[in-house]
């Protein structure tokens, strides 16, 4: 797939997004889903200043990141 039909993608599926999340709180931009998002979410991965040669690599050090917050919630009941 080509780089502009992935952004093309990419934008239809922040519309679709941004519909939903209006449905829950009324009028909306994707700016209030990424404050909503980033307010609920205190786990962070590294994804920036880790050295990631490949997309499965980043995808990974995401994955390991959610399964490590994942865990540690559990451990807490």
């Amino acid at each position: 797939m080509k780089e502009f039909q992935i952004s093309e993608r990419l934008k239809i599926m922040r519309d679709e997004a941004l519909r939903h999340f209006e449905i829950i709180n009324g009028p909306s931009s994707v700016h209030k889903i990424h404050a909503h998002i980033g307010r609920n979410n205190n786990t962070f991965g590294n994804g920036i200043s880790a050295l990631v040669n490949s997309k499965i690599l980043f995808i990974c050090n995401i994955a390991i990141t959610l399964l490590g917050r994942k865990l540690s919630l559990a451990n807490t009941y």
